[in-house]
């Protein structure tokens, strides 16, 4: 291994985007650590080292690299910046971008047209009008030309929730984009190939159909489709070796998986999740190359789970034995896994970071210098979003360890701050002692294991440690030094007592003050509404310069099993000193327990299969919609659906009451060949099934697999020959 761990250490503290010192959607507060202290951490394998590259993101969700190697961050709410140095400059600021709830920028991808010598910067996002698109933009130089927009794609079909978009784009390595669009909490259109929704999409760079699609010339079908049956594809990636497309698809209530997708694929939602089939007969479906179920007590002790597929590791600076792994993370759970692939199978699994070390991360790829980077949505409520790279640094001279701390880490100016690094260490003495630098970010850089500084002014400062042991360098991450007294602020409203139903409008407030006793104005103000889910958080909502605001619960969409909502306010003085405060309010629960006579049947609740009996938490005033199946299939015998008890709808429409409830759908046991239920078995069975079967009608699917196809018609002529 002689060089390898070097290349991306190269970089430098002090470059042109320095190696700084050192995991969807929301979820930190809860789970994530805090920016500070070692780097070069026990939890990676031996010889890795993480290193925190750029921190003071909003909501970060997907990274790119310039073709000079610099990388690029996209929010949520529509800017893209590019990371340099210490600096994050502005690429563009998308100006039709609706980041409610889980809306937004999703995804991102840089490509460099060396015909006409410009580079493209490619955007997936949700515009204003709820429509989900692509789009293409000239790069100046580090600036993206708003004007410049070219939309490659546009779903017609409008958001219909806020949840499960997908988003992610990426450039296959044969030269096309492809996009995962999710099916936004209506199932249906996961296996409907006439529209773009649960699929994953092809399209050339300048937003053509390749020729080559799987359903190029199929009438009423989406020329654009490359892959089908998704719920969520929100990240997925390409081995650069032989251009396998690995697609990460977030589950519902039971599993996670990782498929290997090629062209015209079924991935299977909703009949089959992870390697669980809902139907008769999944054996025309992908199955998974790995998953892993809700409950899992190493993967998701909590029952909280969403998967984000990484990158296939093709880089030079890892060690050779990393080569071809395909490495995972999980959102709520925060760890990342290194999957060893042979032959397209999972052969090894093997843990990269532990349980809790890479919560909310939103993307993970590996860079130019082939060092992994991913970037944490949150990292826990006293640290910021920031971006983060996994490197190598060897088997032989390992890294010092950074252990920094400040003392006072605030207070009124003049404030004399003592930095210490006594805690640091060198885990095998390396070529010389160890020297230790304060960066200050200001020009100024002190030296020695404990070193003092006097501020004078009120705001904000940061310092990093930087070790070396004569020839490997550490970085640690950035302490900030609050000089001054930060603001007073609390949250008037809503009371902490309030509970609420869905569809209720909650009114929030705060205040704020000085130190001194004076008002800070609504211009101080910034507000995050999230809703929490199980042990992560689904950013709802931001209001900035307003001391209130409201928001409605809403009454359907995402899922309300094992929910609430926080309130979150931040105030910011005229110092850039911040105080931020927090509430949680809880929601009216009914339990809905859910059935089926005979028990064992799957249901659908909101497009997502329910085994039976199930208990489900819901919340009073909540709309939903439940689905039995009208052919199901216990223990080989066929029964037809006859009514949930209440109604004889189906799908049955209904709203959650107070004290909660119970719906059992009922079934009789027929004949799978008496199609015309006259209890005989006769032509007129044959001439309905024939006619339904040679027009594709969903009623000649007798194995409810999704497909009509001869295992359907060998169903029932063996039934039809047996009379029964």
């Amino acid at each position: 291994m002689q060089g390898v761990g070097r290349g991306c250490g190269d970089i430098g503290v002090r470059g042109a985007w320095p190696s700084a010192g050192a995991r969807w959607l929301a979820l930190g507060v809860v789970l994530g650590g805090v920016l500070g202290g070692s780097t070069a951490r026990a939890d990676l394998p031996p010889g890795f080292q993480r290193e925190t590259v750029a921190s003071g993101f909003h909501f970060p969700l997907a990274i790119a690299f310039m073709p000079d190697g610099r990388p690029l961050v996209a929010e949520k709410c529509g800017r893209v910046l590019a990371v340099n140095g210490s600096v994050l400059q502005t690429v563009i600021q998308l100006p039709d971008v609706n980041c409610s709830v889980e809306l937004g920028l999703l995804g991102m991808a840089v490509r460099a047209d060396q015909r006409h010598n410009v580079n493209h910067l490619y955007l997936c996002y949700v515009d204003s009008a709820l429509h989900l698109r692509v789009s293409r933009f000239e790069m100046n130089g580090v600036s993206a030309v708003l004007a410049s927009e070219e939309v490659l794609w546009y779903n017609p079909q409008t958001s219909p929730g806020s949840s499960h978009h997908g988003g992610c784009i990426m450039f296959g390595p044969d030269g096309m984009l492809y996009v995962g669009v999710g099916e936004e909490f209506e199932s249906v259109w996961s296996q409907d190939l006439s529209v773009a929704r649960g699929k994953v999409l092809r399209i050339a760079p300048d937003g053509s159909i390749p020729a080559d699609n799987p359903f190029v010339g199929v009438p009423g079908v989406e020329e654009r489709v490359w892959a089908y049956g998704f719920r969520n594809p929100f990240r997925f990636n390409f081995d650069p070796l032989d251009g396998a497309l690995y697609v990460s698809d977030v589950g519902s209530i039971y599993w996670e998986e990782v498929s290997r997708i090629e062209k015209g694929a079924n991935a299977g939602w909703p009949m089959m999740e992870g390697p669980h089939c809902f139907g008769q007969d999944c054996s025309g479906l992908v199955a998974p190359i790995w998953s892993y179920a809700h409950g899992d007590p190493l993967l998701s002790p909590n029952h909280d789970a969403a998967i984000i597929a990484g990158p296939v590791y093709r880089g030079t600076q890892f060690p050779a034995a990393y080569l071809g792994s395909l490495f995972v993370t999980d959102f709520p759970n925060g760890w990342v896994r290194r999957l060893v692939l042979e032959n397209g199978a999972v052969v090894g699994d093997h843990e990269f970071l532990p349980i809790g070390e890479a919560s909310t991360v939103a993307d993970l790829k590996v860079g130019p210098d082939g060092c992994l980077y991913y970037v944490r949505i949150y990292t826990g409520p006293s640290g910021k979003p920031a971006l983060y790279r996994v490197r190598y640094t060897g088997e032989g001279n390992l890294p010092p360890t950074a252990v920094a701390s400040v003392t006072p880490a605030g207070g009124p100016p003049p404030l004399v701050a003592t930095c210490d690094a006594s805690g640091s260490s060198d885990p095998d003495d390396g070529p010389r002692p160890l020297t230790y630098s304060w960066e200050f970010g200001d020009g100024v850089t002190l030296k020695g294991v404990q070193v003092q500084r006097e501020f004078t002014t009120p705001g904000v400062r940061t310092v990093r440690l930087v070790l070396n042991d004569g020839e490997a360098t550490t970085t640690g991450d950035p302490i900030e030094i609050a000089v001054g007294v930060a603001p007073v602020a609390s949250i008037d409203a809503p009371a902490a007592s309030l509970v609420y139903h869905a569809g209720d409008t909650i009114e929030f407030s705060g205040s704020a003050s000085d130190p001194d006793g004076g008002v800070l104005p609504p211009s101080a103000f910034a507000w995050e509404i999230y809703q929490a889910h199980e042990n992560h958080l689904h950013p709802f909502a931001s209001l900035s310069g307003q001391a209130a605001g409201s928001f409605v619960v809403p009454v359907d969409g995402h899922s309300p099993d094992h929910t609430h909502f926080r309130i979150e306010l931040r105030v910011t003085d005229g110092d850039g000193l911040s105080t931020s405060v927090s509430r949680d309010i809880w929601p009216v629960v009914s339990v809905l327990q859910i059935d089926t006579e005979p028990s064992g049947i799957s249901v659908m609740l909101e497009g997502s299969p329910l085994v039976t009996p199930a208990e489900y938490e819901s919340i009073v005033n909540f709309q939903h919609t439940i689905e039995a199946p009208w052919v199901a299939w216990v223990d080989g015998r066929a029964w037809g659906f006859k009514d949930w008890g209440v109604s004889w709808e189906n799908p049955l429409q209904f709203v959650a009451p107070e004290g909660g409830m119970s719906l059992t759908a009922h079934y009789f046991e027929y004949c799978v060949a008496d199609l015309t239920l006259d209890q005989f078995v006769n032509g007129d069975d044959y001439d309905l099934f024939a006619g339904w079967f040679e027009t594709g009608e969903s009623e000649a699917d007798l194995n409810q697999d999704g497909f009509v196809n001869g295992d359907d018609f060998d169903l029932f002529a063996e039934h039809f020959e047996e009379g029964c």
